[in-house]
Protein backbone atom coordinates (compact mmCIF):
# COMPACT_ATOMS: atom_id res chain seq x y z
CA UNK A 1 0.00 0.00 0.00
CA UNK A 2 1.18 3.46 -0.44
CA UNK A 3 0.64 6.22 1.50
CA UNK A 4 0.84 9.93 0.23
CA UNK A 5 0.91 12.74 2.79
CA UNK A 6 -0.50 16.16 1.48
CA UNK A 7 0.65 19.65 2.61
CA UNK A 8 -2.87 20.65 3.58
CA UNK A 9 -2.20 24.66 4.64
CA UNK A 10 -1.54 24.94 0.80
CA UNK A 11 2.10 26.23 1.43
CA UNK A 12 5.41 24.90 0.09
CA UNK A 13 6.98 24.38 3.56
CA UNK A 14 5.82 22.29 5.79
CA UNK A 15 5.63 22.70 9.57
CA UNK A 16 7.76 20.62 12.20
CA UNK A 17 6.00 19.46 15.00
CA UNK A 18 7.16 20.62 18.38
CA UNK A 19 6.38 16.97 19.42
CA UNK A 20 7.64 14.21 16.91
CA UNK A 21 5.00 11.78 15.33
CA UNK A 22 6.18 8.27 15.81
CA UNK A 23 5.62 5.60 13.61
CA UNK A 24 4.73 2.17 15.36
CA UNK A 25 3.96 -1.38 14.22
CA UNK A 26 4.91 -4.89 14.94
CA UNK A 27 6.02 -7.97 12.52
CA UNK A 28 6.60 -11.21 12.45
CA UNK A 29 10.00 -12.43 12.27
CA UNK A 30 11.56 -14.83 9.23
CA UNK A 31 10.31 -13.84 5.77
CA UNK A 32 8.05 -11.04 4.12
CA UNK A 33 7.63 -9.24 6.58
CA UNK A 34 10.82 -8.77 8.20
CA UNK A 35 12.18 -7.63 5.03
CA UNK A 36 9.01 -5.41 5.16
CA UNK A 37 10.10 -4.01 8.25
CA UNK A 38 13.56 -3.29 7.14
CA UNK A 39 12.48 -1.23 4.30
CA UNK A 40 9.89 0.85 6.25
CA UNK A 41 12.36 1.97 8.91
CA UNK A 42 14.68 2.43 5.93
CA UNK A 43 12.06 4.98 4.77
CA UNK A 44 11.60 6.91 8.02
CA UNK A 45 15.20 7.13 8.52
CA UNK A 46 15.09 8.87 5.24
CA UNK A 47 12.35 10.70 6.12
CA UNK A 48 13.27 11.73 9.30
CA UNK A 49 10.58 10.22 11.07
CA UNK A 50 11.06 8.78 14.55
CA UNK A 51 9.92 5.12 14.42
CA UNK A 52 9.75 1.65 16.95
CA UNK A 53 8.66 -0.82 14.49
CA UNK A 54 9.18 -4.52 16.62
CA UNK A 55 9.63 -8.07 16.23
CA UNK A 56 6.26 -10.46 17.85
CA UNK A 57 6.25 -14.17 18.22
CA UNK A 58 3.39 -15.84 17.28
CA UNK A 59 1.58 -18.16 19.68
CA UNK A 60 0.32 -22.09 19.07
CA UNK A 61 -2.58 -21.60 17.23
CA UNK A 62 -2.78 -17.68 16.76
CA UNK A 63 -4.27 -17.06 13.14
CA UNK A 64 -4.12 -13.62 10.96
CA UNK A 65 -7.00 -12.20 12.70
CA UNK A 66 -5.83 -13.31 16.34
CA UNK A 67 -2.37 -11.63 15.64
CA UNK A 68 -4.29 -8.57 13.94
CA UNK A 69 -6.39 -7.97 17.33
CA UNK A 70 -3.27 -7.74 19.24
CA UNK A 71 -2.70 -4.25 17.17
CA UNK A 72 -5.32 -2.26 19.84
CA UNK A 73 -2.66 -3.23 23.02
CA UNK A 74 -0.08 -2.12 21.12
CA UNK A 75 -1.68 1.13 20.26
CA UNK A 76 -1.87 1.61 23.90
CA UNK A 77 1.65 0.22 25.23
CA UNK A 78 3.44 2.56 22.13
CA UNK A 79 1.48 5.40 23.58
CA UNK A 80 1.93 5.14 26.85
CA UNK A 81 6.06 4.44 26.20
CA UNK A 82 6.29 7.57 24.12
CA UNK A 83 3.87 9.52 25.40
CA UNK A 84 3.22 11.79 22.38
CA UNK A 85 1.78 10.97 18.82
CA UNK A 86 1.75 7.68 17.27
CA UNK A 87 0.79 6.54 13.36
CA UNK A 88 0.45 2.56 13.00
CA UNK A 89 1.34 1.78 9.85
CA UNK A 90 1.50 -2.11 8.36
CA UNK A 91 5.13 -2.88 7.99
CA UNK A 92 4.25 -3.31 4.05
CA UNK A 93 3.16 0.05 3.56
CA UNK A 94 5.33 2.59 1.82
CA UNK A 95 6.04 5.84 2.60
CA UNK A 96 6.44 8.66 -0.17
CA UNK A 97 7.00 11.55 2.36
CA UNK A 98 7.03 12.31 5.57
CA UNK A 99 3.99 12.10 7.72
CA UNK A 100 5.29 14.65 11.08
CA UNK A 101 2.83 17.73 9.94
CA UNK A 102 0.32 15.71 11.29
CA UNK A 103 1.89 14.77 14.68
CA UNK A 104 0.50 18.21 16.52
CA UNK A 105 -3.00 17.70 15.05
CA UNK A 106 -5.88 17.67 17.35
CA UNK A 107 -7.17 14.59 15.89
CA UNK A 108 -7.64 10.49 15.23
CA UNK A 109 -7.72 8.94 11.91
CA UNK A 110 -7.94 5.31 11.21
CA UNK A 111 -8.34 4.08 7.23
CA UNK A 112 -9.68 0.61 7.02
CA UNK A 113 -8.68 -0.17 3.37
CA UNK A 114 -9.98 -3.81 3.11
CA UNK A 115 -13.94 -4.58 1.58
CA UNK A 116 -14.26 -7.56 4.53
CA UNK A 117 -17.93 -8.73 4.23
CA UNK A 118 -18.24 -10.02 7.60
CA UNK A 119 -16.00 -7.28 9.55
CA UNK A 120 -18.55 -7.71 12.82
CA UNK A 121 -17.21 -11.70 12.96
CA UNK A 122 -13.79 -10.01 12.88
Amino acid sequence: MRIPFFNLSGTSATPVPETPLTVVSFYTTGGYYEEKAIELRAQCDKFGVVHDIVPINIHDGEDWAAICRRKVSFYREMLHKHKSAIMWLDVDSVLLGSPNSLADGDFDVALFARSFKYLPQY
